[in-house]
Parts: structure tokens; sequence; C-alpha cells
């Protein structure tokens, strides 16, 4: 089979937002073209109630997002896709930005629901040569302001639940002071809010499954501090413990975590920690094959 005509996706993260160029391979897989992440953080005070996007606020991302059309354009794209999650569902004028992005790109907004956005995650997957051949498997996806988690058994999801647990909902939550240091109380705090929301969503996970994760955090995991796979839970406490003390400076400078995420990164590592305590799991396998994946499946009729 010959290649398809590629097709674009952008993605409006609490975090960041993704853009990714792909096309059909000729095995029937994805073919990626060019990637890129935009570190713009639109999520902030997410874990308020009333979450509303300012103009500025507005007016930096469509700027963004008219950049990513153009490098699509580019490439002679079939179609191009917006799709956005956590923050954009929750914000008070997500209609209002829908429409300005309409008026400055001419595409269409789509908004996903938390658990939409969990069964492209889900669904991603099958693109995995060695995982999609494994029967049952439990996934997670840690963004800013969500977790995914997905349930797969017998190759079918079973289950795909989005959680509030976001690393910049819970830093907002649980660090008030200016450094965002923090100490084994916030661990503690970490670890109870995370209980408290796998039981209000009757989440139970087996250890004797294997656990995936995706997510920036564990690019840097891997890239920044060599960790290998499977991430064993015993590494990340001590990551957490020992990068928790630090100031954002001294993550920056001393560690080389990336000046964007220096913040929330170990909150990050404490949140992967708690869900897997929380159920025994002992590793966890970084997996490439994120919500992108998921979509692209969809628009390349995969």
């Amino acid at each position: 089979m010959n290649s398809s005509q590629p097709v674009a996706l952008i993605e409006i993260g609490t975090n960041s937002i993704k853009f990714m160029v792909a096309q059909k391979s000729e095995s029937l897989g994805i073919r990626v073209l060019f990637e890129e992440t935009v570190e713009l953080r639109i999520g902030t005070g997410i874990s308020a109630d009333d979450l509303v996007f300012s103009n500025d606020t507005i007016e930096k991302l469509i700027s963004e997002l008219l950049k990513l059309k153009v490098k699509a354009l580019r490439h002679s794209v079939n179609s191009i896709r917006i799709i956005a999650t956590s923050a954009v569902r929750e914000a008070g004028n997500q209609n209002e930005l829908s429409e300005r992005i309409k008026a400055a790109s001419g595409i269409e907004l789509a908004i996903l629901s938390g658990d939409l956005e969990a069964n492209y995650i889900g669904n991603a997957i099958q693109l995995d040569p060695y995982w999609s051949q494994v029967k049952n498997l439990n996934l997670i996806d840690l963004g800013g302001g969500s977790m995914e988690c997905i349930q797969i058994k017998n190759h079918t999801i079973e289950r795909a639940t989005s959680l509030p647990l976001g690393a910049v909902r819970l830093n907002e939550q649980l660090i008030s002071n200016t450094n965002n240091t923090f100490d084994s109380e916030t661990l503690l705090n970490v670890q109870t809010l995370i209980e408290a929301q796998l039981k209000a969503h009757s989440i139970e996970l087996s250890p004797q499954t294997p656990l995936l994760g995706s997510g920036g955090v564990f690019y840097i995991l891997q890239n920044t501090f060599g960790l290998q796979t499977p991430i064993e839970r015993s590494a990340l406490l001590h990551l957490a413990e020992r990068l928790g003390f630090e100031t954002v400076e001294s993550r920056i400078t001393h560690y080389r975590i990336p000046e964007k995420r220096a913040d929330i990164f170990p909150i990050a590592i404490s949140t992967l920690y708690a869900f897997m305590k929380s159920f025994g799991i002992e590793a966890i396998y970084p997996s490439q094959f994120n919500l992108k994946y998921g979509v692209l499946i969809e628009m390349l009729e995969l």
C-alpha cells in the first residue's frame, strides 16, 4: 500500500502544545514526518474552580497555532485537526476560545472529554509492535491537568477514566511556597490525594498486569536522568525526595531539568510513585504511543 497524504494534529494541553505531521506507512502504521512541542502553559490556575483564560493567554495561544498551521501547510497536509484537553474543557470561557481559534485559523477546535481522551490513548497502543501483542495491560498518561487511566483486557479497552491528577493541578494544590520546594509531608499528601481519587472512581489495578506510562515526565526521566526501562518505583521515590528539597533554579542548573518543567517535575514523579504504591506496582514501562497517536489512527483511517 502506498503512503497516504500527510495530516497534521495540534494538541492543546494544559502544559504545552504538541504538534505532529504524519502519514500512513506501507506497513499500515504511522510515519512521523515532523513533530514539535511548544512550551506554553495555558493551564495556570487549573486547581481553582473558576479557570478563565485571559485575553493575553488566548492571543499567545492563537499566535502559536497560526505558526503551526503554516508549518503544516508546508507539508501539503490533507487535513489539520486541533484538539484540546483538560485545561480547555474546564475553562469557563472555552466557547470564546473556540470561536476565536476558528475565526483566526479557519479550523474547528475539538474539545475532548476526559473519557474520550483516555480512549484515544488506549487505542494508540495498537501501534506498539510489542505491547499490542500483550492481551492485558494498564496504561496511564500523566499530563498537566489530568491523568488518564486505561485498563485493557483481552486486547479490548475495558475501562478508560480521566482523573484530576495532573502535575500542574497537584503542584498548585499542594505547593504554596515560591521556591516550589517540598518535604516528606508533601509526599504523604500526594499519596492521600491520589488514593482518594482512586477510591472515588473505584479503580483497582493488578500488580501482575504490566503498567505503561506516557507523558513528558518519562522523556525527562530517561533522557535527563538516564533511568532504564522499566522505571522502578524505588527510583522515583529516591528522585522525588532528592529534588523536592531543591529550588527550581537548582533543578535547572544542577540537574538540567527543562526550564518550563522544573517547577512541576518533582510533583510529577511523586504522583507516579504514589499511584504505583497504591497498587503495589514495582515498575512502569514508558510508552511513546500517547493521545496524538490515538487521534492520528482515526485521522489516517488505520
